[in-house]
């Protein structure tokens, strides 16, 4: 089999590829940034919503291979029926089809400062479990696990996302959405919500000890914390909400009180008291770890991500 050589890349016969409507804009670009590179100017094109490297545009168009995706993630996230007792899990794999039919109208096609694909998934699925009446989210960013709420909550839920600064939101949401230019916990005093159908959602980079001591005031039941990460993980999150609920969990160093650590050169440091975490454990019922989907999907996993019901 001879290999033809075409730039950077070594084509063969079995790969056909089809370039995309964007190849021109991209050939015209380089072409003028040849030219310009001369004088020292450099094209460069910037979207702060889209980004066609990003895995938001990367799927099978075999709908046998992504009934076969479907499949495994279904048994991936198995732990997670139960959740509720109500739910169907032969409805899995046609919520499973929906959402990836669903992120590609996103308006937020971007990777990084986000939950990503696979999380958005997680969490789709759960709310279409939990079906709760309310949804809270503390951490909204440019909106896009509003629109998985919004868009994976029945007609009725009220969804309130918090965050302290709302300047990067890209989705604006539905006649359903709230937000909420604040702290989450002194503003959902003031509102009326049925407790134990409410799901909250934490992204916020705040301690998760307090926001499942928060939660457990309000007698919310049902939550979500991103960036769960285990001590030994820490160092992996610029501003990880320390302590996470994965630390109250860890028997090993439940008498550690302070942290340190390095991340992209920047040092930082943690304290807290011992006693909060036993706390926090005492309030949690049950706690799943979200499964990554990597595996399954390719994707990259994104944090560790975990659902805690409260007592």
């Amino acid at each position: 089999m001879k290999a033809i050589r075409h730039k950077h890349v070594t084509k063969f016969n079995g790969l056909n590829i089809e370039s995309s409507t964007n190849s021109f804009i991209s050939y015209i670009a380089n072409i003028l940034n040849i030219l310009l590179n001369k004088i020292g100017v450099k094209i460069v094109r910037y979207r702060s919503d889209i980004d066609h490297t990003s895995e938001f545009f990367s799927f099978h168009t075999n709908n046998q291979l992504n009934n076969y995706r479907a499949i495994r993630i279904k048994e991936a996230l198995y732990p997670l029926t139960s959740m509720s007792e109500k739910f169907d899990n032969n409805s899995m794999i046609d919520l499973i089809n929906e959402y990836f039919d669903l992120i590609k109208e996103s308006p937020i096609k971007i990777d990084g400062g986000g939950v990503g694909v696979l999380n958005g998934l997680k969490l789709f699925i759960s709310v279409k479990i939990l079906k709760p009446s309310t949804i809270i989210e503390s951490g909204v960013w440019r909106g896009f696990t509003t629109f998985i709420f919004d868009h994976a909550s029945s007609k009725d839920t009220n969804i309130f996302s918090y965050d302290i600064n709302l300047d990067p939101l890209l989705y604006k949401g539905s006649n359903k959405v709230r937000f909420i230019e604040d702290d989450w916990f002194e503003k959902t005093k003031k509102i009326k919500f049925q407790a134990d159908s409410t799901l909250c959602f934490f992204d916020d980079h705040v301690s998760h000890v307090q926001r499942i001591t928060e939660a457990n005031q309000l007698g919310i039941k049902h939550v979500i914390v991103d960036d769960n990460y285990p001590l030994e993980q820490i160092y992996v999150d610029g501003w990880p909400p320390i302590p996470t609920v994965d630390m109250c969990f860890n028997n090993a160093f439940r008498e550690l009180q302070s942290l340190s650590w390095v991340k992209n050169g920047i040092n930082y440091y943690g304290n807290w008291a011992a006693g909060d975490l036993e706390e926090c454990r005492k309030l949690v019922k049950n706690k799943i770890d979200y499964p990554s989907l990597y595996d399954e999907c390719g994707y990259q996993p994104g944090s560790k991500m975990s659902y805690i019901e409260l007592k």
